[in-house]
């Protein structure tokens, strides 16, 4: 099921990038062929695996972007919920439940600047200030945040920063985060 919000965050850096309005109304189509896709085409992974890194419908190679943003996006999603629900009870999950949703919210946001950041050389300010916004908002509503769930969830995304330069670093053979790295940072 989370895969599904990376493959959703791979719509929405690539809509943002050309400027598309109806980010969320617009079906999805072939990079290359400009064929629009169907069900059956955007089952994350399983398509790419099944269809052999090719499209349906011209043949030519599907990026290996598409399922490592949907393995990210997993990956990102369950470390969010185990380390705030790590202690798993029934009485842990409706006192956390909010900050999970919350985490997930951040964590959207933050792969959709990484990775729009990894094919496009440039940060998305538009992306930027929305989750600046998102991350001040529980300051400016009082919200009291336990300070050993900031200092977890400030690791995971330090984590998280180093991992995606990481695979940058192996994709591209670029270092770190581009040009626009420092919004990022100053957005967190």
């Amino acid at each position: 099921l989370w895969m599904v919000f990376g493959s959703f965050i791979s719509v929405l850096v690539r809509r943002l990038k050309n400027k598309q309005s109806w980010i969320l109304l617009w079906r999805s189509k072939c990079p290359n062929c400009n064929t629009i896709l169907w069900a059956k085409d955007l089952v994350p992974i399983f398509s790419y695996l099944t269809l052999k890194w090719k499209c349906r419908y011209c043949g030519k190679k599907i990026s290996p972007i598409y399922p490592v943003l949907e393995l990210v996006s997993w990956i990102v999603f369950v470390l969010i919920a185990y380390l705030v629900l790590w202690n798993f009870s029934i009485e842990s999950f409706l006192h956390n439940w909010q900050y999970v949703l919350y985490g997930w919210l951040v964590g959207v946001f933050i792969i959709a600047l990484s990775f729009y950041d990894i094919l496009f050389y440039e940060i998305n300010f538009f992306l930027a200030g929305l989750l600046a916004i998102i991350l001040i908002i529980p300051q400016l509503t009082g919200q009291i945040w336990d300070i050993k769930l900031a200092i977890i969830l400030a690791i995971s995304g330090f984590i998280l920063f180093l991992w995606i330069s990481f695979l940058r670093l192996k994709i591209r053979k670029i270092e770190w985060m581009g040009g626009g790295g420092d919004a990022i940072w100053a957005a967190l």
